[in-house]
Order: structure tokens, then sequence, then C-alpha cells
């Protein structure tokens, strides 16, 4: 269970289509779609992986990167400021949408025992707002 995602096309709800990802990235732990049809889908194995919902494209992973050693909790999208902001078990990190490299000048440091819940970019991308199993509720620039 929770490896595979059914996307549905509302003009043919009865055709959908199933995606099945390599049972080396976990168990889906969150996704975001961003762009025009693109969807980012973070994994328990601390894996990222980049698919577009274009039937020409839909089965190809465009990027598919491991960015957390041990786990991911969550992820979200900034079209603004071009960035995915993706929690793991080694603190918050920041990825450029350019090309799907960690801006590792912009990893937040939270404590292990802090277990990110919920994650918000802003409208205009300036602010990153996270929430922890704890609790605690974070806002950075």
């Amino acid at each position: 269970g929770e490896v595979t995602l059914l996307l549905c096309n509302l003009k043919e709800p009865q055709k959908p289509t199933e995606l099945a990802f390599q049972p080396k990235y976990g168990t889906i732990k969150s996704y975001a779609w961003f762009g025009d049809g693109y969807l980012v889908v973070g994994f328990s194995q601390g894996y990222i992986v980049i698919i577009s919902s274009q039937m020409r494209e839909m089965s190809e992973e465009l990027s598919s990167v491991k960015y957390h050693r041990n786990s991911l909790d969550c992820l979200c999208c900034s079209k603004a400021a071009g960035k995915i902001a993706s929690a793991g078990d080694d603190g918050i990190k920041i990825i450029s949408m350019k090309d799907w490299t960690e801006i590792r000048n912009e990893k937040i440091q939270i404590r292990p025992e802090a277990k990110v819940t919920m994650m918000h970019w802003s409208e205009d991308g300036e602010l990153l707002s996270f929430s922890t199993e704890a609790g605690w509720v974070y806002c950075f620039l």
C-alpha cells in the first residue's frame, strides 16, 4: 500500500491512470502539484520524485533523488520562489526547481525529535512556515 497514485481525468473518470513507484522509495508521505501539471512526490525513504501528468511524459520520472538520509516527513512547493521545501530526519532541505539540486546554504536545522507535520510557503515565496508534532510553529524568511 501507499506506493501508487491514481490520477483521474475529470473528462474521463472511468479511465484513471495508476502510477506505480519503485519499492526502494518507500511509501508516499507527501505530494504537491506545481507548474503546468507537474507533481513532486516525497517518499518515506527520503526520495523526492518529479513527474509530469502530461500523457506523453507520464511514465517518465523527470528527477529522482534521495535528499534525506533516512526518512522524509512532508514537503511543499513555491512557484514564486522556484523552490521545494522538504522535511526529513536530517532537517529541512530547500531544492531548486530549476535543476532539482539542493540549495545547501538554505538548509534549516531542527531538533531530531521535532518531526515536521505540515509545511507551507507564503504566496510570494518569501516565508516558509512549518509545524511540528510537538505543537510548535516556525516561520523562516
